[in-house]
């Protein structure tokens, strides 16, 4: 290993700690190993971008401890320079982009300067179509886009800020409130997300003081949801052996049920649950 990969993996290490302790004295080294190996390194090393990047995040990090205003400008400066220096084929460019747009909005919610809410908000598009269908970063994408060009109307008042945040807000709400909108494998992906979620729900509710009534009608609420998703999902398994050119579909051998016979193990299920004791 070179004397500069040496210093920037050092630095990674020291931040990595930093996170699990807190101690500032390892985010305040992780950031001088970071500088070091920067210093060592030639303009055009490939791995320039990733240190410029990590540098950044780290002195926003430390702009959170120390609350100085000098510790932001320099996180803005090294992120806008690691994205000059970088490429859409950079595996952290999703993250230098969000983190770039979260210290602009920062120091625009300081100085108040609408130029770096106009700086903030293209970085932001640019995390979007990065993240194109991925369905773990796409919903935070749009949410971090949508409150920046919320902001943007709020300072100019012009409605095509507006008409933009409602736009990117229905990207994040559609997939969730109407799933036909959705494929076969993102629909997959919807339910498997609802996994434990009633009994998480229940658990949480009882925590906080509600009732056992209360508590088993949240977990109704919960299981409904998933049952309907599960519903949903049948036109598209059908399509899927239907255009299975003739060959025994792999659904043919699954027990038959239609939507009466699943409601009806419902009415079932929760007759029961409804005369258990204390319920």
């Amino acid at each position: 290993m070179k004397w500069p990969d040496f210093l920037d993996s050092l630095g990674d290490a020291l931040n990595m700690r930093y996170d699990l302790t807190g101690a500032f004295r390892d985010l305040e080294q992780a950031i001088a190993r970071t500088e070091d190996a920067l210093s060592a390194r030639s303009v055009d090393h490939p791995h320039r971008g990733h240190s410029m990047n990590n540098l950044g995040r780290m002195l926003w990090w430390k702009y959170w401890r120390t609350g100085s205003t000098s510790d932001l400008n320099q996180a803005v400066l090294k992120l806008e320079k690691a994205l000059t220096i970088t490429t859409d084929s950079f595996t952290d460019r999703m993250a230098l982009l969000a983190n770039l747009a979260l210290t602009l909005r920062r120091k625009y919610s300081v100085e108040s300067d609408y130029s770096l809410l106009q700086r903030a908000t293209p970085a932001a598009w640019r995390e979007v179509e990065i993240a194109g269908t991925n369905k773990t970063y796409r919903a935070a994408t749009f949410n971090n886009l949508t409150y920046m060009l919320e902001l943007s109307y709020k300072q100019t008042g012009a409605m095509v800020y507006l008409q933009e945040a409602i736009r990117a807000n229905e990207q994040i709400l559609i997939p969730l409130v109407c799933s036909h909108s959705l494929g076969w494998e993102d629909k997959q992906h919807a339910i498997s997300r609802l996994s434990g979620l009633g009994g998480d729900a229940l658990s949480a509710a009882l925590q906080a003081g509600e009732d056992k009534a209360g508590g088993l009608r949240l977990l109704k609420a919960c299981r409904g949801v998933t049952i309907g998703r599960g519903i949903d999902g049948k036109s598209d398994i059908s399509r899927m052996r239907d255009s299975n050119l003739g060959s025994p579909s792999p659904t043919s051998r699954w027990p038959k049920r239609n939507r009466t016979g699943v409601m009806q193990n419902l009415k079932t299920t929760l007759h029961a649950i409804r005369h258990l004791p204390d319920f």
